[in-house]
């Protein structure tokens, strides 16, 4: 699932989305917005991106003072991602498998917004 599927999905629930092709793209952006004083509500993250994998860009976004607050949730292909014990451990608060349903993300949205998930980290 690429990233514009999950944009589209986004802007026809009326949520607001951007789009960052690298990790290093996505932490200036989530930094940006942090002191703007709009930051981000959710950073979905792709696990396999060039570079900088979504292990490395979690760990990178929580190791920063600034942005370390976001709440992240993991997209992957990978069907075992259960058994990926960085998971938690990284900073995400949920994951998603692919291929994704609009009903599905939306879930996932709002219930790490809501901090109701069970990754969730406190």
């Amino acid at each position: 699932m690429n990233r514009q599927i999950v944009s589209e999905y986004l802007t026809n629930a009326e949520m607001i989305c951007v789009e960052a092709v690298s990790g290093t793209e996505a932490l200036a952006m989530l930094t940006s917005a942090t002191k703007s004083g709009y930051p981000f509500d959710v950073a979905l993250v792709d696990y396999l991106m060039p570079v900088m994998n979504g292990e490395m860009l979690a760990r990178a976004i929580h190791s920063d003072k600034e942005i370390k607050s976001s709440k992240l949730v993991l997209i992957t292909a990978l069907d075992n991602v259960k058994n990926l014990g960085f998971i938690k451990e990284a900073g995400f608060y949920s994951e998603l498998i692919k291929p994704i349903y609009p009903s599905e993300l939306l879930k996932v949205l709002s219930e790490t917004i809501s901090n109701e998930r069970g990754n969730e980290k406190k």
